[in-house]
């Protein structure tokens, strides 16, 4: 009997709601009003992009030890996906799905924290990036639901966006293990970063005076730090390529960073002997 794969069953939905959603759009295409149109290719659209988040959160929850975030987005997805489609068919008001997206959108910028901290065991990094993620999110949700405007809190969301998308960032940069004749560029990188999202705090705490001497400078330090980003961006991965036959071992190791990988590879060979015994159960005819 073939064991269950929960990624493939997945990327079947995926497909299946891909031409569901052709085949809707066809038949609307064909028939019925404008409006009506338009209703069903949205909830066509919004059966695709759920499938395709469902089949993301199954990679995750196969790859990652914690199995938490994974669950969550199945849910959300779910929720999200009903919501939509009442909304589109006016059987819901518009910010409970909003709410719902946002949700699942913060769902979606924790995987990285979490992956890193379980490659890592580093807590810094996803401990700022998780609660300036929920922060952001939380404050979305006001501001959504149209709670009193307060200068503080729209201050608040936009220095927790900045500190989420360094975090996230930095995180998928610092899983990427070069040589050390190319470590500089993961230094430089992350340099830049934290100057450049320290720049953008500053401009949205203090709020200096456009049109002046300082503002253009550090415009102009804002766009070569992005600039600096950008470049590594590119070459960091291109880096790794070229001497992943010459890493070196990792140095000063410890015992709970050895169990992890253990236990991660493991998990990576647990996989590997189901996806062996489907191959040889559908070779054999079993």
């Amino acid at each position: 009997m073939k064991t269950f794969n929960l990624k493939k069953t997945f990327l079947y939905a995926f497909i299946v709601s891909i031409s569901i959603s052709a085949l809707l759009g066809i038949v609307a295409t064909l028939t019925g009003t404008v409006e009506q149109n338009g209703r069903i290719l949205l909830t066509a659209l919004t059966i695709t992009i759920a499938s395709f988040s469902m089949f993301l959160n199954g990679i995750f929850f196969e790859k990652m030890l914690g199995k938490i975030l994974p669950l969550v987005g199945f849910v959300l997805t779910g929720i999200a996906a009903v919501l939509c489609i009442s909304t589109i068919w006016d059987a819901l008001e518009f910010r409970v799905f909003l709410t719902i997206i946002v949700l699942l959108f913060a769902n979606f910028f924790l995987f990285p924290f979490s992956f890193y901290y379980e490659d890592r065991k580093k807590p810094l990094l996803p401990i700022v990036g998780s609660i300036s993620t929920i922060i952001a999110a939380l404050l979305s949700i006001r501001a959504i639901w149209s709670f009193p405007a307060n200068e503080f809190l729209e201050r608040l969301f936009f220095v927790s966006v900045v500190l989420a998308v360094a975090c996230f960032y930095l995180s998928l940069i610092f899983m990427v293990t070069l040589a050390k004749k190319f470590a500089w560029s993961v230094i430089t990188v992350q340099i830049a970063v934290w100057l450049l999202a320290a720049i953008l705090i500053w401009l949205i705490v203090f709020e200096p005076r456009p049109n002046t001497f300082l503002s253009e400078i550090i415009s102009r330090i804002s766009v070569i730090l992005a600039i600096i980003i950008t470049a590594f961006t590119v070459m960091i991965p291109i880096f790794y390529r070229l001497n992943i036959s010459e890493l070196a071992p990792p140095e000063k190791i410890t015992v709970k960073e050895i169990d992890a990988k253990i236990l991660r590879l493991k998990s990576q060979i647990e996989w590997l002997e189901k996806q062996k015994k489907e191959i040889v159960e559908t070779s054999t005819g079993l």
